[in-house]
């Protein structure tokens, strides 16, 4: 399988992450400040994913380092960090 690289540990990120390393991909997730890493670490390095069942997603790198987060990753996914607000 690939290798892909996440900018962004929020929600999103962590979503696509477990996701993709249930199918087997290499996943490295990377978050600026090292927050939303914690709770992924301390749950043994993995991301509870609820749906269709109970799974539970192994990313292979956490990190604040970019550049380990996108050495040698097939593809690279910047996550958004926020919703921006709709005016209407």
């Amino acid at each position: 399988m690939g290798s892909i690289a996440l900018i962004g540990a929020g929600n999103v990120g962590q979503a696509i992450g477990g996701h993709m390393s249930l199918q087997g991909h290499d996943v490295r997730i990377f978050d600026r400040w090292g927050r939303d890493l914690e709770p992924i670490k301390a749950d043994g390095g993995g991301i509870d994913l609820v749906g269709e069942g109970e799974r539970h997603g192994r990313p292979s790198v956490l990190t604040t380092d970019l550049k380990e987060a996108v050495h040698g990753a097939q593809v690279v996914v910047a996550v958004p960090a926020r919703t921006p607000h709709c005016r209407r």
